[in-house]
């Protein structure tokens, strides 16, 4: 069977080590980035009753209210030395890919455990980074429409293509569990299409719409 892409205890927390190594991305121009992480909020049983993070503030401040979120989140179920979250020193605010890389103390294993696990809905509130929300380029864009005809022609027939915006329009779709930020496994049929298409997959990373 193959293994789906992009499983959270596997790519996101892969993607999340090698951030912490780098500490920025290439774009980095050495700006330290502010570590405070303080004073995490209250928490529920599940987590649900914090808030979503505040639009309000740029990236750094909205990515650092999530990562308090989810820490807390994490140990209100069974973590209780879960740590608070920390910027990567060096890190341009803008640049950081995934939140998961605020926690690059946490071994992959309790960070996927944590990920997968009750606090999974608060995981998928990291907010993207604003990079990730600009429109493809156009070879990007090429690439996601290849990938969407090669999946159709490895059985998915009814994969749709990519929108303007690079998003693909597979929310509330078995196709949704091929999403980054999805904690779902995609079905094995639809894993094995994804694993034959990766060739036009390289550059980009799937995100639902």
């Amino acid at each position: 069977m193959t293994t789906p892409r992009f499983h959270p205890a596997t790519a996101l927390l892969i993607s999340a080590a090698a951030l912490a190594l780098a500490g920025c991305t290439a774009g980095a121009s050495g700006r330290t980035g502010n570590a405070d992480g303080s004073g995490p909020p209250a928490a529920s049983a599940t987590g649900a009753a914090n808030p979503r993070p505040s639009a309000a503030g740029g990236y750094q401040d909205q990515v650092m209210a999530w990562g308090r979120q989810f820490a807390a989140c994490v140990r209100a179920h069974g973590m209780p030395t879960f740590p608070d979250p920390a910027y990567p020193p060096n890190a341009e605010p803008s640049g950081l890919t995934w939140g998961f890389a605020l926690f690059a103390s946490v071994d992959k294993a309790t960070l996927g455990q944590a990920a997968n696990g009750a606090c999974a809905d608060v995981a998928r509130q990291m907010p993207p980074a604003p990079d990730a929300l600009r429109p493809p380029d156009a070879t990007v864009l090429t690439h996601m429409r290849q990938f969407a005809q090669c999946m159709r022609q490895h059985g998915m027939s009814d994969f749709p293509d990519p929108k303007a915006d690079g998003t693909f329009p597979i929310a509330n779709t078995p196709y949704e569990a091929l999403s980054n930020l999805s904690p779902e496994h995609p079905s094995p049929a639809v894993a094995d299409a994804d694993h034959a298409c990766r060739q036009y997959s390289q550059d980009w990373d799937i995100r639902a719409s």
